[in-house]
C-alpha cells in the first residue's frame, strides 16, 4: 500500500510539474499574443489614416459601372441580333422576288419575242416573193423612160411637124453667114442655140449615178451606156418583172 501512495505522490507530482510547464509555455503564447495583438493594432491604425478603403469602394462603384456597360450591351446585342434576324428574312423574300420578277420579265420577252417572230414570218408569207426586185425593175423603167425616152420621142414630134407641104407663102431663106431658117408670111425666126440631148446624157451617152448603177447589178442587168440603147434596156427590165412575177 505505502509503495502504491509513493508512486501516486509521485504521479501528482509529474502532472504539476507537467502542469507548470504548459502554464509557462501558455504565458509565452499569451505574451507573444499581447505582442501580435499591438502589432495589428498598429496595422488597424495605419489602415484607418490609408487609402486604401476609397481605392476598394471606387473599384466597387467601377465594377457596378462596368456591369451596367455590359448590361446595356448586351441588351444592344440582342436587339441587334433580331434586326439582323428580320433583315436575313427580308434578304430572302427579296431573293424569292426578284427571282420571280426575273422569270416572269425573261416568259414577257420571250412571248413577245414568239409574238414578234410569228408576226414577221406570216408578213413574209403574205408578201409576194420578189416584190422588191420588181419595185426596182417599176423605178428604172420609169426613170429611163421619162429621162430619155420621153425627150426623144418629143424631138420626133418635133421632126413630124417641121413638115412645111401645104403651107402657102412659105419661103425658104438663107443669108449670108447664116443657116437656113424658117420665113412665115413675111416674117423671121430668130436665130437660137442647137437643141441639148436628154438631161443626163452628154454626146448621146448616158451619164448614171452610182446608185443607179448598183440597182441595174442588183437585178444583173447592165445599164444602158447610150441614149440609143435605153428602149433596148427598158424591155429588158420590163422582162425581167415578168421574170420574178413568176
Amino acid at each position: 500500500v505505502g509503495s502504491s501512495i509513493d508512486d501516486q505522490r509521485r504521479s501528482a507530482e509529474d502532472y504539476q510539474s507537467q502542469i507548470a510547464e504548459k502554464n509557462a509555455q501558455l504565458d509565452a503564447i499569451k505574451k507573444q499574443m499581447d505582442e501580435h495583438g499591438a502589432i495589428l493594432k498598429k496595422l488597424d491604425d495605419k489602415k484607418k489614416d490609408s487609402a486604401t478603403p476609397g481605392l476598394l469602394k471606387e473599384k466597387d462603384a467601377l465594377r457596378a459601372q462596368k456591369k451596367e456597360k455590359q448590361d446595356e450591351i448586351q441588351v444592344l446585342w440582342d436587339e441587334f441580333k433580331e434586326a439582323n434576324k428580320k433583315w436575313k428574312k427580308n434578304q430572302e423574300e427579296w431573293k424569292t422576288y426578284k427571282a420571280a420578277r426575273d422569270k416572269a420579265y425573261e416568259a414577257e420577252r420571250e412571248r413577245r419575242r414568239a409574238e414578234q417572230k410569228a408576226a414577221r414570218e406570216a408578213e413574209l408569207a403574205a408578201k409576194t416573193p420578189y416584190e422588191e426586185e420588181m419595185d426596182l425593175c417599176d423605178y428604172l423603167v420609169n426613170y429611163l423612160t421619162t429621162s430619155f425616152l420621153a425627150e426623144k420621142k418629143e424631138e420626133v414630134v418635133e421632126t413630124k411637124a417641121a413638115d412645111f407641104s401645104g403651107f402657102e407663102g412659105t419661103a425658104m431663106i438663107k443669108n449670108k453667114g447664116e443657116d437656113d431658117y424658117l420665113s412665115l408670111g413675111g416674117g423671121k425666126k430668130k436665130k437660137g442655140k442647137g437643141k441639148k440631148g436628154p438631161k443626163g446624157a452628154k454626146g448621146g451617152k448616158i451619164i448614171l449615178a452610182i446608185d443607179t448603177i448598183e440597182t441595174f447589178s442588183l437585178l444583173k442587168l447592165q445599164p444602158p451606156a447610150t441614149v440609143d440603147a435605153v428602149a433596148a434596156t427598158v424591155e429588158e427590165l420590163k422582162a425581167k418583172k415578168e421574170y420574178f412575177s413568176t
